[in-house]
């Protein structure tokens, strides 16, 4: 009995042992259990955060994002409004009316002065009408576009073929195809070119220069300048009056040489003398001379 009551006893202390040990082992367990846990709520929690100020960000960006386009279209179209074409002014030709060179440009009233291309009215302006040798179309805001031409002046004319000539004028724009000599153009001889549309290219770049100077210098001396050949650019040849050949030399002095051309054909020369005027070497020399036909 007394053997029985001491294994009672120790059976006892070890199931209250184990008993207490499952507790404290239990007790570790939820507490670990609870610490992770609250490590995991905390950071979801700041991931939350972090989610929740990035859409705030996001939405205060789309708002003022939302305004500006707002304030950008509701711009566009106040100025839309305000900056449209109400009037077109143009000055007119002896060839062409103001309505025909409007419909040309394109522009119409009611257009956005904004979106206007001026190169391109201007172009097709050019283009369309071959007596009109500059363009020039102003945008004055808010509502009025001004479209200013000058009337092109035949000036030269050029052998094409036989019995076909181009009339150009003293800007260089083709005008037109005739079929005979004009007396009253001044005829190019030697020049190599192609015709664009309206615009005259010379393979020698120097060449509308070189002409504009020769037609400019005769003009201000008051001398009537017939014919122009530069079939050798540094023995310029050009005739007066269909009379006298002045030989230029190159285009170097040219001023000088036709201000004293003229002297000797005024002074020194009668209005009936035929023959060859040399005054290339002019100014290096200061030597000039006559050779009648």
């Amino acid at each position: 009995m007394h053997h029985n009551k001491k294994c009672v006893k120790i059976i006892s202390y070890k199931m209250v042992f184990r008993s207490f040990n499952k507790f404290i082992m239990r007790y570790i367990n939820n507490s670990f259990k609870n610490r992770k846990q609250k490590k995991r709520k905390k950071r979801f929690l700041k991931a939350k955060k972090r989610i929740n100020l990035f859409f705030r960000r996001l939405s205060i960006l789309i708002f003022i994002l939302g305004m500006i386009s707002l304030i950008i279209l509701g711009g566009i179209f106040i100025l839309n409004k305000i900056f449209s074409v109400k009037s077109i002014e143009c000055n007119e030709t002896e060839m062409y009316s103001c309505s025909e060179i409007v419909n040309a440009s394109g522009i119409k009233i009611g257009d956005k002065i904004l979106f206007l291309n001026n190169a391109l009215a201007e172009i097709k302006i050019y283009d369309k009408f071959s007596y009109i040798d500059s363009v020039k179309v102003d945008v004055q805001f808010p509502n009025k576009v001004k479209i200013s031409v000058d009337k092109a002046e035949p000036t030269f004319s050029f052998n094409l073929e036989e019995g076909k000539y181009a009339v150009v004028s003293k800007n260089n724009k083709f005008i037109e195809t005739r079929s005979e000599k004009s007396d009253d153009l001044i005829d190019v001889v030697g020049a190599k070119f192609s015709i664009n549309k309206c615009t005259v290219n010379y393979e020698d770049k120097s060449v509308p220069i070189l002409l504009e100077k020769l037609v400019n210098g005769f003009n201000a001396n008051g001398l009537s300048l017939k014919e122009i050949d530069i079939t050798d650019i540094n023995n310029i040849i050009v005739n007066y009056d269909n009379r006298i050949n002045i030989e230029l030399g190159n285009d170097s002095d040219i001023d000088y040489k036709i201000t004293t051309a003229k002297e000797i054909i005024l002074k020194k020369l009668s209005k009936t003398d035929v023959g060859r005027l040399d005054v290339k070497n002019i100014k290096s020399e200061n030597r000039s001379y006559f050779d009648p036909n």
